[in-house]
Order: C-alpha cells, then structure tokens, then sequence
C-alpha cells in the first residue's frame, strides 16, 4: 500500500473506531449541499480538507483539493470586500431630482432571451419528435391507401 492510502485508511479507520463516522458523514454532505447552493461555509472546513488531501494523487481528489482553495480564495475576498465596504447612512443620502421623463438607460432597455444549449437541446428533441410522428402518420396513410 502506498503512504497515501495507509494514511486515508487509518484516517478512516480511526474515525470509525470512534463513533464519528457519521458525523462525518454528516458534514461531507453538508459540504456537497453548500457546494450546491453556493453558500460558504468556515474557512476552517476548508483548509482542514486541503491539508488532508495535500498528498493525494487521485485526480478526482486533487479537482476537489482545487475547488476547495478556490472557494477559500473566494471566502477571503468577499470578507475583505465586505470589511471595505460600508453603506452610506440614509440621512446622507440624496434623491435624485423627479423629472417628467423617465431618463433611458442601458438597463431599461429589454434585451432579447438569449438561448441556452438547453433550450437548444429541447428545440430539437420537439423538432425530432415531430418528424418522427409525421412519418409515422404518413406510414399509415399509405399504407391504408394500398390495402384499401
């Protein structure tokens, strides 16, 4: 066995022995959920699964090792965008003067939607489907024409 593996099977192993198995569990998948939902969770979690997965050569395990610094970088940079950031007390604040004409910007304008591969993908799964259904139709209507 190589180092990585006796180290992930004692690794493994010891959390079994001491009843955390599920709780590990527990916490794999709330990592997939935040994952999921884009939600960060402590820095902490982060830099604890980087350290584990350092020495590992799986490729599987070093995209999740990537992903995982990333999302820890992307942490770190919100926190300091939000430390920098401070919103300007309402008091402050001064409405723009009421015009009779809205004024036209970039963001009032209506764009057209903009097709995704999914979109793509279904337009022809119905453009198939319908074709297939007309030469089914056609099948049998030529073929009740020579019988009959």
């Amino acid at each position: 066995m190589s180092k990585d593996l006796k180290k992930a099977y004692t690794f493994w192993k010891k959390i079994q022995d001491e009843g955390l198995y599920g709780q590990l569990c527990e916490e794999i998948l709330d990592t997939y959920r935040d994952h999921d939902s884009d939600i960060l969770i402590p820095a902490g979690k982060f830099q604890e699964a980087i350290d584990f997965l350092k020495g590992s050569r799986r490729p599987d395990l070093i995209i999740f090792q990537n992903d995982l610094e990333k999302r820890l970088k992307k942490k770190q940079a919100d926190k300091k965008k939000n430390n920098s950031t401070k919103e300007i007390p309402k008091e402050n604040k001064v409405d723009p003067p009421q015009t009779s004409k809205p004024k036209v910007t970039e963001s009032n304008k209506t764009e057209p939607p903009v097709a995704t591969n999914d979109s793509y993908k279904w337009t022809i799964v119905t453009i198939t489907f319908l074709v297939l259904l007309a030469l089914i139709a056609a099948w049998k209507f030529k073929s009740k024409k020579t019988t009959g």
